[in-house]
């Protein structure tokens, strides 16, 4: 991974990077929220 990434614009991996946070953010508050719905 580290071989590929060194290849790659600093700004693309940067931006895939903040995509992945983004996702996981997303992901946890879906999750959260649907939990919350359940234990109503």
């Amino acid at each position: 991974m580290a071989g590929i990434a060194s290849r790659l614009p600093t700004g693309v991996v940067i931006a895939a990077h903040l995509a992945g946070v983004v996702a996981g953010i997303a992901a946890i508050a879906a999750l959260a929220t649907v939990l919350a719905l359940l234990v109503r």
